[in-house]
């Protein structure tokens, strides 16, 4: 069985938005990550809200649906899932363009640390409230959140979420010290509350049934039945700091967080406790794909080279494949003097901040866990005249997209 995942991003004035399947239609999707089916599989996407919620419950379906069953999130509170029924439900289930539209049978969202307000003053401004002293930066609670909109069931009671997860917890952290005076950062009464995801890490497990063609079926439908785990994050960018470097390190550690959920050693994974308690990582047998903006280039960029080896190089990590696009290098050589400096190849590119003078790097990944083989991949990133193209200037991320095969 074949699926294909995408990477989307697009950035709007209150939340994190994205471009789904452009390869195929040019159809506004969500971030952190949009999965399809090749051929007449299935699809599992995920992207931002500004509001919390959780679990499944079949909901009526909208006009442009197909005949299956719809679900959505339920909650005690429905203006908790009310934007993200909406944008699934009136947006990418419209056609657009004259385009097919994007069905997604169930979505998952949670909280996130943007925008939450910690009471400290967290950037040593002098004063509290500002989004620097939020958990996550944002101007308010649920900014830049995450949004996963799935065709196969989600296993909401197996969900694992690492939002309060304390930064000093994370064994020999690598805790911002200010150079001037060798002394941390932060003090002792920060760190007691400072949480290491800037917005949040979740490990979401899909139900996908294997050899059965309807999105809608599950395993008692005779299908072969398969868990993928979706580890979906967006972890800090690692600049708008100072010589402490409190960006770079955290978004070293949130990397670092992945890294050891993943690796399948209980001894690297044991110190880690998600939001219900439970301790411990992913287990080695499991299979998984890490999506996000990662916000940190493998060999360019701010971003501490330490950080991407530690999922890039992770035994449990396929990275051999690195996707491509046309349009990268194009960018690449309109500003030759913006990359001088830079190593990384111009067609691996998936972001553009040419206009502010920063150039483009690679911070958008799709990698899989080793035993999905990799049939094919990209970048959409269309030359200027390619169908498509018009779309991408709603963003300065690209989508990155793999085509993968269960075993």
């Amino acid at each position: 069985m074949h699926f294909e995942f995408t990477l989307p991003y697009v950035h709007s004035r209150l939340s994190h938005s994205g471009l789904a399947n452009l390869r195929r239609r040019a159809i506004p999707s969500a971030w952190p990550l949009t999965t399809r089916p090749s051929s007449a599989t299935k699809t599992v996407s995920s992207s931002a809200t500004s509001r919390p919620g959780t679990t499944n419950k079949p909901a009526r379906s909208p006009k442009s649906s197909s005949a299956c069953v719809q679900t959505s999130s339920s909650s005690t509170n429905s203006t908790t899932t009310k934007p993200a029924e909406l944008f699934r439900s009136k947006y990418v289930a419209v056609g657009q363009k004259g385009l097919e539209p994007i069905k997604f049978n169930y979505f998952y969202t949670g909280p996130v640390n943007t925008g939450v307000q910690s009471g400290r003053d967290l950037g040593h401004n002098g004063k509290t409230g500002d989004g620097d002293d939020a958990f996550g930066f944002g101007r308010h609670p649920g900014q830049y959140g995450m949004l996963v909109l799935s065709r196969f069931p989600v296993l909401t009671e197996k969900v694992r979420s690492f939002q309060k997860f304390l930064w000093r917890d994370m064994p020999n952290a690598m805790l911002p010290i200010v150079p001037r005076t060798n002394k941390p950062f932060y003090s002792d009464g920060d760190l007691a509350i400072f949480r290491l995801s800037s917005k949040s890490f979740w490990d979401v497990p899909l139900e996908i049934t294997l050899n059965s063609a309807a999105p809608s079926s599950t395993a008692a439908g005779g299908g072969r039945p398969f868990t993928l785990h979706l580890l979906c994050s967006h972890p800090t960018p690692p600049v708008f700091d100072g010589p402490e470097d409190r960006n770079g390190r955290r978004n070293h550690d949130e990397i670092r967080l992945i890294a050891d959920y993943l690796s399948g050693d209980p001894a690297q994974s044991a110190y880690l406790k998600d939001d219900a308690g439970h301790t411990g990582g992913l287990a080695a047998t499991e299979n998984f794909v890490i999506t996000g903006d990662l916000n940190c280039d493998p060999v360019d960029g701010e971003g501490l080279r330490s950080t991407m080896p530690q999922l890039l190089e992770s035994p449990r990590v396929d990275a051999a494949f690195t996707p491509a696009s046309e349009g990268g290098p194009l960018i690449v050589k309109q500003f030759p003097e913006q990359f001088r400096h830079y190593h990384g190849d111009p067609a691996r590119v998936t972001s553009n901040f040419t206009e502010e003078g920063h150039g483009c790097l690679r911070i958008d990944y799709v990698l899989p866990s080793r035993g999905l083989e990799v049939i094919r991949g990209g970048i959409f990133w269309p030359k200027s005249d390619d169908p498509g193209a018009d779309a991408i200037s709603a963003t300065d991320h690209r989508c990155v997209w793999l085509d993968l095969k269960i075993k």
